[in-house]
């Protein structure tokens, strides 16, 4: 048995991911913009990123899902996993240089 989502519930159904997709619109513009980013990932992911990020992108419109928009989102919920370790390794990376210059501050003294 097929069942037909009616257009109307479509989207309403992205309507109520928007300020999901906001807060993860959010978290890879701040990853986007931390020190060292641009070191740990390539820069076609940057890009693919920052072409996410840019604008609000429809996922459906005129009874149509936007194929090249869904990749977008796809794409940058694939990276998610790769750019939450990313952030935890650059503020371990952090906190450990700094422990690092404390220790050499104090054999100096």
């Amino acid at each position: 048995m097929e069942e037909v989502t009616p257009y109307q519930q479509i989207h309403k159904n992205f309507q109520a991911l928007e300020p999901l997709e906001a807060e993860l619109k959010a978290m890879i513009n701040r990853a986007l913009s931390e020190e060292n980013f641009d070191e740990l990932f390539s820069r076609e992911v940057q890009q693919q990123l920052r072409d996410y990020t840019r604008r609000p992108l429809k996922y459906f419109a005129n009874e149509v899902y936007l194929e090249a928009n869904l990749e977008k989102l796809g794409n940058a919920l694939g990276l998610l996993p790769e750019l939450l370790s990313a952030n935890i390794f650059m503020k371990k990376k952090r906190l450990l240089d700094y422990q690092a210059r404390l220790a050499e501050s104090r054999v100096e003294a």
